[in-house]
This record gives C-alpha cells, sequence and structure tokens, in this order.
C-alpha cells in the first residue's frame, strides 16, 4: 500500500523507495495568491472565488490532497510568544470521562454549532504560489494550530473566522518532524476547542468520529464528515515528518482539511487531519496525528521554543523470519540495529549494530515501529532499560536518551 500525504514539494516522489507524494506542485499548479484584503473582508469575495477556481482546475488533486501548499520549509527562527497561556487546557487532558456516545447517539447538529467557532481556513501565499488549509483555536488569545506543511514557505498567512472576518496570522514555531504548526491572530476571547484523550481505553477502535475542515477551499460553511476510528498507534513516514501514535480513520478528509481537527463525539480534538492513503488503491483510509502526541510538541511551539523530542540514535529494521535465518538470531521479531548516529545515546550505552532490541522497560518492541513508539513517548534525559538479543544471548543495557538532533529524523 502507498500513501499521499499533504505536504510540500520537498517531497514529490512516487516510488518504491520513497512511497509518499506531496502533491501540491506534482499534481496541479499552485493556486494563486489571494489578491489583497482589508482586514474584516467576507467569505464568499472575490478573494475566495480565486481560490477555489484554483483549486478546481487540478481536478487530479481533488483525489489526492489535503493542503495545496506553497513550497519550501519554515527555517527561520521561531518567534517570541506574547504571553503565557493563560485560558487554554494545553498541559491537562480536558475529555469528559464519560463513554463516547455513537454516532446515532450524537447531536450532530448541536455539536457542530458548539466547536464550528472554534474551527478556521487558512489561506497562505509564498514565493511559489499560495494554498489552502485549515486550523483550530486552542487559546481566546488567537493561538490557532495546524500542519507544518500548511505554513510551510508561507511569507503571508491569512485566518477566515466562523464569522468571516479575516485576521492576518504570525508564525509562532513550525516543527516538520511532527508536522505541526502554531500559528498567532491578534484577537481576544475567542472560542478554544478543547484537547482531548486519543489514547486507550478513552480512544478506542469502533468509537465515531467527525471532521471539520477547509474541503476543496469551497466558500460557505466548513466541510463536515463522520466515521469512525479505524485504527490506532500507526506510524507514518513523509518526507521531513516522522508520526508515530497516528489514527486511521474512514472519515473523508479531502483538499484543504490539513490541518482541521478529528473530534470524537464530544466535540473534543483527538487528532489533526494530516495524510490519506493514496486513492489510486484505497479508499476511506485517512490519518490524523492523535493530539496525546501533538500535546507537547504544540505547548513548546506556542513558547517559541524547540520541542524536545528524546532520542535513541539508532537506525533499526523490523526482524523478519528471512533476516532471523540469515542472521543467526534466536527472536523471530523485534528491531534489529542497522546503523548507530555517532555521539548519540545509544552510542554512550554501548549499543551495537547488530543486536536487536526486544523490550524497553519490559514493553515488548516486537518491531521498528514498536520502538520509535516507546523512544516518542519517552522524555529527554529520561533513563530506560532496553532488551537486546546480542550473539544469541539476552543482554539488558540501561540507556539515558538525548535529545534528537535539530535536523535529524
Amino acid at each position: 500500500m502507498r500513501y499521499r500525504a499533504f505536504l510540500g514539494k520537498d517531497f514529490m516522489t512516487d516510488s518504491a523507495e520513497n512511497p509518499y507524494i506531496g502533491a501540491d506542485g506534482s499534481w496541479f499548479p499552485p493556486v494563486p495568491p489571494p489578491p489583497s484584503r482589508t482586514k474584516r473582508e467576507r467569505r464568499g469575495s472575490p478573494m475566495r472565488a480565486g481560490v477555489f477556481g484554483g483549486i478546481a482546475g487540478g481536478l487530479v488533486a481533488v483525489l489526492v490532497v489535503v493542503a495545496a501548499s506553497a513550497a519550501g520549509v519554515f527555517d527561520g527562527d521561531l518567534a517570541d510568544s506574547s504571553g503565557p497561556i493563560s485560558d487554554v487546557t494545553l498541559g491537562t487532558l480536558a475529555h469528559t470521562g464519560t463513554k463516547p456516545l455513537s454516532l446515532a447517539e450524537t447531536d450532530l447538529r448541536g455539536l457542530l454549532a458548539r466547536v464550528r467557532p472554534g474551527i478556521v481556513r487558512v489561506t497562505i501565499r509564498g514565493d511559489a504560489g499560495g494554498g489552502e488549509g485549515t486550523g483550530f483555536i486552542v487559546g481566546s488569545d488567537g493561538v490557532i494550530v495546524t500542519n507544518a506543511h500548511v505554513a510551510a514557505g508561507a511569507t503571508d498567512i491569512a485566518v477566515t473566522l466562523s464569522d468571516g472576518d479575516v485576521e492576518q496570522a504570525e508564525l509562532l514555531g513550525a516543527d516538520p518532524f511532527n508536522d505541526l504548526a502554531v500559528i498567532k491572530i491578534d484577537r481576544r476571547g475567542l472560542p478554544a476547542l478543547t484537547l482531548g484523550d486519543s489514547d486507550p481505553p478513552t480512544t478506542q477502535v469502533g468509537d465515531g468520529v467527525i471532521a471539520v475542515g477547509n474541503a476543496l477551499g469551497l466558500a460557505g460553511e466548513l466541510s463536515v464528515t463522520t466515521g469512525i476510528v479505524s485504527a490506532l498507534d500507526r506510524t507514518l513516514d513523509i518526507g521531513d515528518s516522522h508520526l508515530v501514535a497516528v489514527i486511521q480513520t474512514d472519515a473523508a478528509i479531502n483538499p484543504g482539511n490539513s490541518g482541521g481537527p478529528l473530534m470524537n463525539t464530544h466535540g473534543e480534538v483527538i487528532g489533526i487531519n494530516t495524510a490519506i492513503a493514496n486513492p489510486d488503491e484505497a479508499s476511506g483510509v485517512g490519518f490524523a496525528i492523535s493530539i496525546s502526541s501533538a500535546r507537547p510538541v504544540i505547548e513548546a511551539l506556542r513558547a517559541g521554543e524547540e520541542p524536545q523530542i528524546a532520542f535513541l540514535g539508532v537506525e533499526t529494521e523490523s526482524v523478519t523470519p528471512q533476516i532471523a535465518e540469515s542472521k543467526d538470531l534466536r527472536t523471530a521479531d523485534g528491531a534489529r540495529i542497522t546503523e548507530i548516529v555517532a555521539g548519540s545515546a545509544a552510542e554512550s550505552a554501548g549499543l551495537r549494530v547488530g543486536d536487536v532490541v526486544l523490550a524497553v522497560d519490559g514493553e515488548t518492541a516486537d518491531g521498528r515501529e514498536a520502538l520509535l513508539r516507546e523512544i516518542r513517548s519517552r522524555h529527554v534525559g529520561e533513563e530506560i532499560e532496553i532488551g537486546i538479543e546480542r550473539d544469541r544471548t539476552d543482554v539488558v543495557i540501561t540507556v539515558k536518551l538525548g535529545r534528537r538532533p535539530k535536523n535529524d529524523a
């Protein structure tokens, strides 16, 4: 299975070596940049019509892209924030704690009336053109979350609120590795969405979900689709992004949905819509960054800081029966180390190429993805015990995790 993700021009191939594609530049001409506008310009204006015309003109892209974003990756200094978050719960889970409702039991009209004011259109323009995406408000002081690939390369970011007001936004920070960005508009008293709990047992496969976003850049109300949680804990490597604990859903996600919320039936954000499977080979397979993995990154970007991501410093491959036989391994699964990063925590702890990681702090790591999830769930400086097979013998090694180098994926 191949995937087509909603990323920028720095990742536009479609091959066995690189199964992902950023379709904005390679599948249709970039959306023309919006004309100059007043701060209070309303939806349905020539600006909106022009954006839709650009998207509709590339019909193929309607099938593959979630955001038509400008090329390039933001690499400027992270801006200082304009004060502490005083009225948004980012550090504490804010879910209701009650059993999720089925979609049939959910008052969708009432839920949407409550959450729509917290969801915004994001329109960008840059040196390579313009594009559309979605964002959602996490602070009443104008702090908004979206995807990094939506904001990538932007020289101008405009946010359209639910009442049609258009505000210019500044980029507080972007982290392509996690495909997250935080932008801010100069408004107060905005309705912030509630961040939920995307981890089991609160969120489980089969739970109903609602996606709201700027699909196709259509004027008028934002588009709403529904579905279920199809799977949890997916791992995706997409260009500069390496995403873990990803939610899979069959809720329809389309061009322009990037950065928009995936919500549970209580209206709480449990994911950030980011990628879809190649529609030539699959249908109804979309992916959202889980809010549990996004939360610390959002906090760091909001504060103008580089996210602290735990780093072991190894390249691995999942052990298969063929690898086990060829390498004379006792185990038939695990994550076999193929490379050690110089100066990393792994090198300092004495891990070696050829070691097979079997467990982290007693939790089974049955392959590369399981190991990545375990490491990414930890903190910089945390000590962990890694169980390995070395020369057909079980060994336990203590490792003090380092920090992921800025440009190391």
